[in-house]
């Protein structure tokens, strides 16, 4: 059993990650405090606590990049309210065939348009910005000196806090088992404590979200998947900041992590995890993985950065990601029922959308109306 709810609020968000804080932080700034967040666990215990933390620009529609400017808006000022935030380092996407090197130029294109700061590179102007890095077979790459990263379990708790002072509410160790619908307009939220009235209910439950849609007959495609990422032992001299590497011909990222390597990967054939339900009991979930599984991308990874292959390493872990058939997440009114909103189903960029995302959400029950439309 969990807290006890009060019986009635406003806005009722259901799930506290980053995307459920970052909602509850731009109510509050729209001067809506009368707001109730309910996490079944603790705050970040989902997937937020494990994400790499990530800030790149290079998204693939205009509402999605509109998306990721409202959080640096949010990073940037929790940086100068907390000295939690935003950390400038860039982001260099690398083509290791024609077919990439155009999409990426194209996509730099697109973004230039809207102000975003980018360089195209010829393959010997990228080692300079990351020494580590042999090019080697590369065509081209394409610069963001403007992307960064952050931490996002520092960032949820500093919004969370945030929304606490401006007078919301949030309640942890507190499971809501299903969103009372009647009319074809959601009227509350049920918990294990009990109902309580809402006149906005916002589904923010991650990996959760379909099994918790289907609770109360809505739809809501999205599975939880393995995400690979390994981290290395100490690396002489490597130093803070380089920009982060995206390598989707070798399908993964490197970021540097406090003198070591971080290495990411978004393989294909990634295997999906709990499809039949995610455990009620699960909280901050680690899955065993295979490390057969990514041996080949790591090799990829080891033949760009060298050294990467003499350096022992610190950690291998397998986590949950919430993926979405299309790899669009949901963000809006859930079709069929007023008042009920949904932002889930991230496709592993959940922090560096979510303030932004919590945003959109914000200003659509404040104002009443979506803000501006997110698929081209």
């Amino acid at each position: 059993m969990g807290n006890c709810p009060p019986s009635r609020a406003r806005v009722v968000v259901v799930g506290g990650g980053i995307v459920g804080c970052a909602t509850a932080y731009h109510l509050a700034r729209r001067g809506c405090t009368d707001v109730l967040v309910l996490e079944r666990k603790s705050l970040t215990s989902g997937t937020t606590w494990h994400a790499a933390g990530l800030i790149t620009q290079a998204r693939p529609t205009e509402g999605m990049r509109r998306i990721v400017r409202q959080s640096l808006e949010v990073f940037h000022d929790l940086e100068a309210q907390t000295g939690v935030g935003f950390r400038r380092t860039g982001t260099i996407h690398l083509a290791a065939t024609g077919d990439r090197w155009e999409e990426l130029r194209r996509q730099a294109s697109s973004v230039s348009a809207e102000g975003i700061e980018t360089e195209i590179l010829a393959p010997d102007e990228i080692q300079p910005l990351y020494p580590l890095l042999d090019p080697t077979g590369l065509v081209g790459g394409v610069y963001y000196p403007s992307d960064g990263r952050g931490n996002a379990t520092d960032t949820t708790l500093a919004l969370a806090r945030a929304a606490k002072e401006a007078g919301v509410r949030i309640l942890e160790k507190t499971a809501v088992t299903e969103v009372i619908v009647r009319g074809g307009l959601a009227r509350g939220v049920r918990t294990e404590a009990g109902d309580v009235e809402a006149e906005y209910v916002v589904n923010c439950t991650g990996m959760w979200g379909r099994q918790f849609a289907r609770n109360h007959a809505v739809t809501l495609p999205l599975q939880a998947l393995e995400h690979y990422y390994i981290v290395t032992d100490d690396v002489p001299g490597l130093g803070s900041g380089l920009p982060t590497i995206k390598s989707p011909d070798d399908c993964a990222y490197v970021k540097d992590d406090a003198g070591k390597l971080l290495v990411g990967f978004f393989e294909p054939g990634s295997r999906p995890w709990n499809s039949r339900g995610i455990p009620g009991e699960t909280e901050f979930a680690t899955i065993p993985g295979e490390w057969d599984h990514v041996t080949p991308f790591f090799e990829r990874v080891a033949a760009r950065i060298p050294s990467i292959a003499d350096i022992g390493i610190r950690l291998f872990f397998c986590g949950p990601e919430s993926f979405t058939p299309d790899g669009v997440y949901h963000l809006g009114e859930v079709p069929g029922v007023r008042n009920y909103l949904a932002a889930a189903g991230f496709n592993s960029v959940g922090f560096l959308s979510g303030p932004g995302a919590g945003k959109y959400i914000a200003d659509w029950i404040v104002d009443g109306h979506a803000p501006f439309a997110l698929t081209e």
